[in-house]
């Protein structure tokens, strides 16, 4: 259902910190590609699943935000299942990396790349603001698992090392929110 994920794609660009954001305002966005009703439909099933968290039981002027599985459904790839979130971010970054000197990567693939990076980073990082605002220690020890902000560091200097050396000066602001991103989540 792609209507689903151009809803979770423009969640998490209008919501990059996860504060939330009123459904008139994402539906003034999507309005003119897609039915309202629709629309309204589709929120109402991803609420359903658990990719969108509301404060009400009401769709309409009602704050939003994506959760950790919403992000997640936005990675489309087949073993994210098997991995933690830390190893499926990493790969993110192996596929990022090996793109951007590619001969045959556009800006605009590179750029996608890094946005969803940032979406992802920044969802993951809101799921841990709650998980340890809610103090269940068995939450916070499950998704501190495997986790090492070293690595995760590393790997966005290595991204950002590899795009400057193919793009340098063209995706500079681009890589300035993904850093945001990437420090918000090791925070």
């Amino acid at each position: 259902m792609p209507q689903q994920s151009i809803l979770c794609r423009t969640l998490a660009d209008f919501d990059p910190h996860g504060t939330g954001v009123s459904t008139r305002r994402l539906f003034e966005r999507l309005e003119p590609r897609y039915p309202r009703q629709m629309l309204e439909r589709r929120l109402a099933a991803l609420m359903t699943a658990g990719s969108v968290e509301k404060d009400k039981d009401v769709i309409n002027e009602q704050d939003v935000r994506l959760t950790l599985s919403g992000s997640l459904s936005l990675i489309l790839v087949p073993w994210l299942s098997t991995m933690s979130g830390q190893k499926a971010l990493l790969e993110m970054f192996s596929r990022g990396s090996g793109r951007a000197p590619s001969a045959d990567a556009s800006i605009s693939d590179v750029r996608a790349d890094l946005a969803e990076l940032r979406r992802v980073l920044s969802t993951f990082a809101n799921e841990l603001r709650r998980t340890v605002d809610r103090r269940k220690t068995a939450s916070i020890l499950e998704l501190a698992q495997g986790a090492d902000d070293r690595v995760l560091r590393t790997r966005i200097g290595q991204l950002k090392d590899a795009v400057v050396q193919r793009f340098a000066g063209e995706l500079t602001d681009d890589l300035e929110r993904l850093t945001e991103a990437g420090d918000r989540y090791c925070r």
